[in-house]
């Protein structure tokens, strides 16, 4: 029996009002970490495809760097944009199946907006539910086939946020660390109130620990 294939399906981190960049500080941490998490538990990724939109894009390279994926690699489509149509969409999932059957890839990761995963749902699955910012779902599907012929079956990822320890841990090993480092030097240069902003988002179920935003300037170095 040939092996199953993954589409993962994840919407754009959070926005970053009043600053610079597009993420806030805790979807720069969970892009990283989203990318181990989905290459552990699926393979590596063979492809992703993203939107091209600055929040979109940020949380596409930072999902590559956590998974280990080139982020040259990464392929920018309009499809996936929000304003996209229903038909668009529905295009994009079909020559997105034959070239993920052409080439033999067996994980391919989609980084895009609400609008379009709502689409996504109405055409593969419809009792599915919102997806929050970094949040998403995976489909496991016996061949690309079946991804035409929508016969996709999606499990909606876990919310939890398993903690710092792990992506200091990943942040030491990972040889793409210096795009890290350039995402948080570029907020310390702006206006935020870094006094006011304290921890890094809440005491949220979200968190095993809060650690300090200048905590971990010191830790990167």
């Amino acid at each position: 029996m040939p092996e199953k294939v993954f589409l993962t399906v994840g919407r754009h981190g959070r926005y970053s009002y009043g600053a610079r960049l597009p993420l806030s500080e805790s979807s720069i941490l969970e892009g990283v970490y989203r990318g181990q998490e989905l290459t552990a538990a699926y393979g590596s990724f063979d492809a992703i495809y993203s939107s091209d939109i600055p929040r979109a894009k940020a949380t596409a390279n930072l999902r590559a760097v956590g998974g280990d994926y080139a982020r040259d690699k990464i392929v920018y489509s309009p499809e996936l944009t929000e304003d996209s149509s229903l038909g668009s969409v529905s295009l994009f999932l079909d020559i997105l199946a034959a070239e993920a059957s052409l080439n033999g890839f067996r994980h391919v990761h989609l980084v895009t907006h609400a609008p379009v995963i709502e689409k996504i749902f109405s055409l593969l699955s419809p009792a599915m539910c919102f997806v929050p910012p970094d949040g998403g779902f995976t489909g496991e599907i016996e061949s690309w086939e079946d991804l035409r012929g929508r016969k996709v079956n999606f499990i909606p990822w876990s919310d939890y946020y398993p903690g710092f320890s792990l992506l200091l841990d990943l942040w030491k090993e990972n040889s793409d660390l210096e795009f890290i480092r350039q995402y948080f030097e570029q907020y310390k240069q702006t206006s935020l109130d870094w006094d006011k902003a304290g921890l890094l988002l809440d005491k949220s179920r979200y968190f095993n620990r809060c650690v300090a935003i200048e905590d971990i300037y010191r830790l990167l170095g």
